[in-house]
């Protein structure tokens, strides 16, 4: 995933070349490390650019909040 996103000028090499994506929730955006900001998981998607959020202080955190959502859903 990554080489992919470095090697395809389509996507902001400002960005994903600063970055080590590691996973997603399976249907939307990567969660990943980004160089400048350590102690921090930061999600993002192609279709924001050169934006993106953070998401936690781990892999962990990224994915509880994830989960939270689903949870939410599931007792609707």
């Amino acid at each position: 995933m990554n080489q992919f996103y470095r090697g395809d000028p389509l996507f902001p090499q400002e960005l994903v070349t600063q970055c080590l994506f590691f996973g997603d929730n399976g249907c939307g955006p990567q969660w990943g490390f980004k160089r400048d900001l350590p102690g921090r998981i930061i999600r993002w998607s192609a279709a924001w650019g050169t934006e993106f959020e953070v998401v936690g202080t781990s892999p962990f955190d990224a994915w509880r909040a994830e989960k939270e959502v689903y949870d939410a859903l599931s007792e609707m």
